[in-house]
């Protein structure tokens, strides 16, 4: 359940109590992608990241031209697995989405995974070490 050795909650907003954590990748802060690369095991490129104000909401925007030109990523496996994680990142996001709005329209709380975060899911789904 864990990447990296840790398992990524964004940071909490001013106000907020753990638990509350914000779950729209898109409402992450430069720091909290900081964090989520750390979680990879790709934390040497955390300053690029800052350097280049990457928040959630950039973050599902970026390509493998940004990784490597802009942010010079040359390693092209770790260009990849970036990619690849933002993606599973967003389909496990748009999973929990449609799960709420079924959620939502139906009222029913039979919906096994209704309480499970995008980043629970993509922590399930992802190969330890």
């Amino acid at each position: 359940d864990k990447l990296g050795g840790e398992q990524f909650k964004p940071s909490l907003k001013p106000g907020q109590m753990p638990g509350q954590e914000t779950l729209k990748v898109s409402a992450w802060s430069v720091d909290d992608v900081a964090r989520w690369l750390q979680t990879l095991s790709l934390g040497q490129y955390r300053e690029a990241f800052v350097d280049a104000a990457v928040d959630g909401a950039f973050l599902y925007d970026l390509d493998d031209d940004d990784l490597r030109n802009t942010l010079g990523i040359e390693h092209r496996l770790h260009r990849k697995k970036i990619l690849n994680m933002t993606n599973k990142l967003r389909a496990s996001e748009t999973e929990r989405n449609k799960q709420m709005r079924i959620f939502m329209q139906t009222g029913q709380t039979g919906i096994a995974s209704a309480g499970a975060t995008p980043l629970d899911t993509y922590a399930r789904s992802a190969p330890e070490g």
